[in-house]
């Protein structure tokens, strides 16, 4: 067989692999941990930026319209019941702070120009972002949401069509609006709004089939716990109550269903089975949670009164332990023996001598943890959770070290492997390691997380995805014969890294081959087209930081990526990594 012939033949495979996991994703919407509540019987507030009149060198009035335009979009879903109602300019009210995203009031359009400001290096990952959606967000429910677009980086403009080098500011925060609704990102459905990325010069302002999807399968209009009934009748097995939204106190009618006390998943998330008599004939009913019921987990605090319930605690600086710095002007809190003891939004995580405690859930590098805190991952299961900055090895305790980049505790291992080595527990691994076990190999690889934008990958490695989500590792780029005995050098769409030899073809990345050796093999790979650049503090402890750290230059506005706009076959290679890993990081 000829070369071409065998080239053609290869790519038409892995169109093949494309379209097959193109199908089966089709119901496969990707979500984040939150919910709206806000229906058209108490609509969800916003407001707009106005502290520019030309803000990113346009006419204020039209990025009002613009942004009015984008949150119109999603409440048009007649599939769908979230609601949102526009309060006017930031300077009207007045917002002291419209950067404030504590406040209580969900600004859009929140113009990013300053480098060097906490909103471009936190929430806007140093560059890499175009938009990024910040939601307040208490046992899971959306109190305040803050949409943020980069000036810094980017140029943006409410024309039609978008011209070459612009960022069309309706298709930015349509994405933005959806990622307050709890939407995630869908690598698949490239003309999807919530798709992975949004390229300059190209608009997409009409949700599409999967957007609307996603988005009726989340808030169901009719038929479901929750949908509301004002106006419609609830469907067979529900009841029409009124009941006050757990963010806003105001009464609403929603549907409900009896429930059996103390039985987990009765009733969906990220509703409760209450003590009620509103559905006649049951003690029980599923609804939101009890207005000013729920611990404000994370929120700062003086004493556990402030923290909205009577469980609450509030950890302060007399509560400092080992791998925990002073939490800094208090933390609200609840004890917990596991997951399912704590609010939606939080994990139950070991506090070292001060006990099991409820923390806030965060993405690293998002900007969901409030100044002077940090999204760190824990370990054993303990999740990503906001936890306070540390300055210095001392603020940690014994054999802890505070990584300088992003200012967390991280421990020390005595491990003296590094990343692209082979493994078999994560002891074997050096300081802020991992053994990386991909689709239940039991040979693993060390390798370290790189989800944070202001660290790095050590040189000769690479930062790629691997486990759910937005997790990111990095992987030992290699060559024929360096890698170390006995992981093989695989290659990717783009480069190549050591990963364990493979048993089958499943344990290769999408597209490749597992052939004689253990080898995964593609005789078409591209050379590595770049390196990206986040957390790399491995071996040895960091010195003191001396400020919040330094910029990242990767390009996926989804939080770390090194390319910024994959193609569909390039990418499903690169995703394989993703699919197959089966380490979850964080326990929700």
């Amino acid at each position: 067989m000829k070369r071409g012939t065998q080239r053609s033949v290869f790519l038409l495979g892995l169109l093949a692999l494309a379209a097959t996991a193109h199908a089966q994703d089709q119901l496969g919407y990707q979500y984040l941990d939150h919910w709206v509540l806000n229906n058209s019987q108490d609509p969800f507030p916003y407001y707009v930026d106005a502290r520019n009149t030309q803000p990113g060198g346009n006419d204020l009035s039209l990025v009002e319209d613009a942004v009015k335009k984008a949150f119109q979009a999603w409440q048009d879903v007649d599939c769908a019941w979230p609601a949102f109602t526009y309060k006017g300019r930031s300077n009207i009210v007045p917002i002291p702070n419209v950067n404030d995203r504590l406040d209580g009031f969900s600004v859009a359009a929140v113009w990013v120009t300053d480098p060097n400001s906490t909103e471009f290096s936190d929430v806007l990952n140093a560059s890499n972002s175009v938009v990024a959606a910040v939601p307040l967000t208490h046992g899971g429910l959306v109190y305040q949401c803050d949409i943020f677009l980069n000036a810094v980086s980017y140029k943006f403009t409410t024309l039609s069509p978008t011209p070459a080098g612009f960022i069309d500011i309706q298709s930015a925060v349509m994405r933005g609006v959806g990622q307050c609704l709890g939407l995630g990102s869908t690598y698949f459905y490239s003309d999807a709004v919530m798709y992975i990325t949004l390229d300059t010069g190209t608009q997409r302002r009409a949700l599409t089939s999967y957007d609307r999807g996603a988005f009726c399968q989340r808030y169901p209009q009719t038929g479901a716990v929750g949908s509301p009934c004002d106006t419609t009748a609830c469907g067979a097995g529900l009841t029409c109550v009124t009941a006050q939204s757990t963010t806003s106190g105001v009464s609403q009618k929603i549907c409900s269903k009896p429930c059996p006390a103390g039985t987990p998943g009765a009733c969906p998330d990220p509703y409760q089975c209450r003590a009620s008599t509103l559905i006649p004939g049951s003690q029980y009913a599923c609804l939101p949670e009890a207005f000013g019921s729920t611990t404000k987990v994370g929120n700062p605090c003086t004493s556990a009164s402030t923290c909205g319930a009577p469980e609450s605690r509030c950890l302060t600086d007399a509560d400092k332990t080992t791998a925990f710095p002073s939490w800094t002007d208090g933390y609200c809190t609840e004890s917990c023996i596991a997951n399912a003891d704590c609010p939606l939004g939080s994990t139950c995580s070991n506090v070292g001598a001060v006990g099991k405690r409820c923390l806030k859930n965060c993405r690293p590098g998002k900007g969901d943890c409030r100044e002077g805190y940090t999204c760190n991952t824990l370990p054993d299961n303990g999740g990503d959770v906001c936890v306070a900055d540390c300055a210095t090895n001392s603020d940690c305790g014994s054999n802890y070290a505070c990584r300088s980049c992003d200012h967390a505790c991280i421990q020390q291992k005595t491990g003296t492997r590094t990343v692209g080595d082979p493994c078999f527990q994560d002891s074997e691994c050096g300081t802020n390691q991992t053994c990386l076990k991909l689709n239940g190999n039991p040979q693993g690889v060390c390798s370290e997380p790189c989800s944070v934008s202001t660290c790095s990958c050590s040189p000769g490695s690479t930062c790629r995805p691997a486990g759910t989500g937005e997790d990111r590792f990095c992987f030992r780029d290699c060559g024929a014969n360096t890698c170390a005995s006995p992981l093989q050098c695989v290659p990717f769409a783009e480069g190549t890294a050591c990963i364990a030899a493979c048993r089958s073809n499943q344990d290769c990345p999408n597209g490749l081959y597992c052939g004689n050796g253990g080898q995964c093999y593609d005789p078409y790979a591209q050379t590595d087209g770049g390196t990206c650049t986040l957390c790399s503090d491995g071996g040895t402890p960091p010195p003191p930081p001396v400020d919040g750290g330094t910029d990242g230059t990767t390009n996926d506005p989804g939080g770390c990526g090194c390319q910024s706009a994959p193609t569909s076959a390039a990418f499903l290679v690169g995703l394989g990594v993703l699919l197959l890993a089966t380490r979850r990081r964080r326990n929700v």
